[in-house]
């Protein structure tokens, strides 16, 4: 495994789990980009469909990031395979996601 990256926070505007979420990141320079939304609903329905059996995304926040498995060139087109995971909750992520999560530049 490389690293993980494309980190997006499905949040929900005011939620203290939401602010917890990007509080956690942001204190580990974390790059994510936050989707914040008055009623997450919609989005969180459609999420979910991106992972096998779909997960119940009733509330926010959902973290979705890639964990990138291999990367290289083919030709000079850069190919990758990465696989989209998710995570609700700091605790929900991999043990290394913090070391290995791409970082705030």
């Amino acid at each position: 495994m490389i690293r993980y990256d494309t980190i997006y926070l499905h949040g929900k505007i005011g939620c203290a789990d939401t602010n917890a979420m990007k509080l956690h990141l942001s204190q580990n320079n974390i790059s994510f980009v936050t989707l914040d939304y008055v009623d997450p609903s919609d989005d969180l329905a459609a999420v979910s469909t991106w992972f096998e059996n779909e997960p119940d995304f009733r509330d926010a926040p959902v973290l979705t990031f890639e964990k990138l498995l291999w990367e290289g060139e083919d030709d000079g087109t850069p190919e990758r395979y990465s696989k989209t995971m998710f995570a609700t909750s700091p605790s929900g992520l991999p043990d290394n996601f913090v070391e290995l999560a791409e970082k705030v530049s």
